[in-house]
């Protein structure tokens, strides 16, 4: 089985949920699901000063 993941929160973040979908990731290979994340990564961005995570 394949999944596909969308989410805005990638490494190199240290939060809740990158842990978590790491954690989904290492558990799901134990089942043989292939999961693969659509990250921000590889798509334009733009500083925004006021909010310094993103």
């Amino acid at each position: 089985m394949r999944v596909l993941i969308a989410t805005d929160a990638w490494h190199p973040q240290v939060n809740g949920v990158v842990r978590t979908l790491t954690s989904l990731a290492n558990a799901a290979k134990v089942l043989d699901v292939e999961i693969d994340f659509l990250t921000p990564d590889g798509f334009p961005s733009w500083p925004l000063p006021t909010y310094p995570g993103l």
